[in-house]
C-alpha cells in the first residue's frame, strides 16, 4: 500500500498535474502512453499486490475470529480499491480476488464500486468498535502499533475522502463528510504514516538512484512556490532558482519526500483539515472558521516538511497568502484547492490528481499536446489505460467495460469526476 502511494501510479499522476517534467525522454511528459505502460500498476501493484495481500489478511482474520485484523484488512482493501478505480474507472471488483483460475473477471461500474467502498469502510468501523484482538500486533502493525482507535479514525478519514471524491455525482454529502472528519484524526500524532527505511527504501528515492535525471520538478510548479516565497521550496527541490530545467527532486538528503527513509502519510492530518476547509466553504460557514481550518492545514503541512509551523517564515507565508477576507466565493475556493495542491506534493499525488479532475483547480498551462491513438483529443490525460494483459486474456469483459465508458481512452473522463 505504501509502495503504491509513491511509485509509478503516483509519479505519473504527478506528471499529469504538473509536479514533474522529464529530462531527455519526453514520453510521459508528452502524454504518449499505451496499455503496456500500465501493466505493472494493474497486475503487480494492485491485483496481485496490495489487494491480494489485504484479501489474504481478511481470510486469515476470519479464520482466527479476529475482528480487529479483519477491520484492518477492510480498511486496506477500501484504500486500494479507491485508488484503483480513481485511476482506471470501471474495474473488476466482485470477481477480482477469487482463486487464480478466474482470469476473466467482469468489470463493475464505478458507481457500484464507490458504494461498495463506503460499505466496506462502514463495516470496518463497526468491527473496530466491537473488536476482540486475539494477538499482540504492536510490533507488526506498521502504521499504528496496534492502536485500534487510530485505525478506526483512519477509516473515518478515508470515508470522508471517498465522499468528497463522489461530490460531483452526489451533492448531498457535505454533512456526512464533516461528520466523518470530526471522527477522524484530531492531531498529527494520530495520522497514518508509513516509515520507509534501509530494508524498505522509499520508491521515490530508489527511482532517482537507479534513473538519475529522468525527472525534474516542473518549472511552473516551482514558480508557484517562488512567487509566494514558499518556505517549502527548499524541502521540495535542491535546484537553482536561476534555471528551472534543473530543479532536482531526489538528489539531496535535505529534501522531505525523496529520502531513503522518508515518512510517507497514507492519510495526513493536513488533508483532514483541507477537506474540512473545503466543506465549510461549501456550507457557507463564516470566513473566520474557513480561514482557521485552512491555515491550520498549511501549518500541519509545513510540519510534515520539517519546518517550524510557528516560525517566522511560516507565519509570514500564512499572513501574506491565506487571508480569505474581501474575496469572492470563487476566489476563496481557489485558494483552498491551490494550497492543497502545493501541500500534497511528495506523498499525496493521486488525491491531488483527483482534486484537479473533480474541481479543475489548479489551472494548468500546457504546451500543445500531440493527438495519439489513445489520446485523440490531445489533452492532459484524465484516466489511466487498461493494461495489455486485459486485452490479451480478458477481452470480452474488457470490451464491455470500454463500451460502457465511451472507449476508455485517456481523454475520456471517468464517471466520478464528470
Amino acid at each position: 500500500v505504501a509502495f503504491n502511494q509513491v511509485s509509478f501510479s503516483a509519479r505519473l499522476s504527478g506528471i499529469y498535474i504538473d509536479y514533474f517534467k522529464e529530462g531527455d525522454s519526453k514520453v510521459f511528459t508528452s502524454y504518449i502512453i499505451s496499455p503496456v505502460n500500465f501493466e505493472n500498476v494493474w497486475t503487480h501493484g494492485y491485483y496481485t499486490g496490495s489487494l491480494a495481500s489485504a484479501k489474504k489478511l481478511k481470510d486469515l482474520a476470519q479464520e482466527q475470529n479476529s475482528t480487529d485484523l479483519e477491520g484492518i484488512s477492510l480498511i486496506l482493501l477500501a484504500h486500494e480499491y479507491s485508488n484503483l478505480t480513481n485511476l482506471f474507472g470501471d474495474i473488476p471488483y466482485t470477481e477480482s480476488l477469487f482463486e487464480v483460475e478466474n482470469t476473466t473477471p467482469v468489470y463493475d461500474r464505478q458507481e457500484e464500486i464507490y458504494a461498495a467502498i463506503i460499505n466496506i469502510l462502514d463495516e470496518a468501523i463497526l468491527l473496530l468498535e466491537s473488536s476482540s484482538l486475539n494477538a499482540d500486533i504492536s510490533e507488526t502493525d506498521l502504521l499504528f502499533n496496534g492502536d485500534m482507535m487510530r485505525w478506526r479514525k483512519f477509516a473515518f478519514g478515508l470515508k470522508a475522502r471517498t465522499l468528497l471524491n463522489l461530490r460531483n455525482q452526489q451533492n448531498d454529502v457535505d454533512q456526512d463528510i464533516l461528520q466523518a472528519l470530526d471522527q477522524s484524526f484530531a492531531s498529527a500524532n494520530e495520522q497514518a504514516v508509513y516509515f520507509f527505511g534501509e530494508d524498505r527504501p522509499n520508491p521515490l528515492y530508489t527511482f532517482n538512484l537507479e534513473r538519475p535525471s529522468t525527472y525534474f520538478l516542473s518549472g511552473t510548479f516551482m514558480q508557484r512556490l517562488l512567487n509566494k516565497d514558499d518556505p517549502r521550496f527548499s524541502r521540495y527541490t535542491s535546484g537553482p532558482t536561476s534555471d528551472p530545467s534543473l530543479y532536482e527532486w531526489g538528489d539531496s538528503a535535505n529534501l522531505t519526500w525523496s529520502r531513503k527513509d522518508s515518512e510517507i502519510p497514507l492519510l495526513s492530518y493536513a488533508e483532514i483539515l483541507f477537506m474540512k476547509a473545503e466543506i465549510l466553504h461549501h456550507q457557507n460557514a463564516s470566513i473566520e472558521v474557513i480561514e482557521e481550518a485552512l491555515q491550520e492545514a498549511v501549518r500541519e503541512n509545513m510540519e510534515l516538511n520539517r519546518l517550524n509551523a510557528l516560525g517566522e517564515e511560516v507565519s509570514e507565508y500564512i499572513t501574506s497568502h491565506l487571508s480569505l477576507t474581501n474575496l469572492s466565493s470563487d476566489q476563496r475556493y481557489t485558494i483552498i484547492l491551490e494550497e492543497a495542491y502545493i501541500s500534497y506534493y511528495g506523498f499525496n499525488f493521486i488525491q491531488s490528481w483527483n482534486n484537479k479532475r473533480r474541481t479543475n483547480i489548479p489551472e494548468l498551462v500546457t504546451e500543445d499536446i500531440p493527438s495519439s491513438m489513445f489520446n485523440p483529443s490531445g489533452i492532459i490525460p484524465v484516466r489511466f489505460l487498461y493494461p495489455t494483459s486485459e486485452y490479451d486474456y480478458n477481452l470480452v469483459n474488457l470490451q464491455e467495460g470500454l463500451d460502457a465508458q465511451d472507449g476508455g481512452l485517456a481523454d475520456r473522463s471517468i464517471w466520478v469526476f464528470e
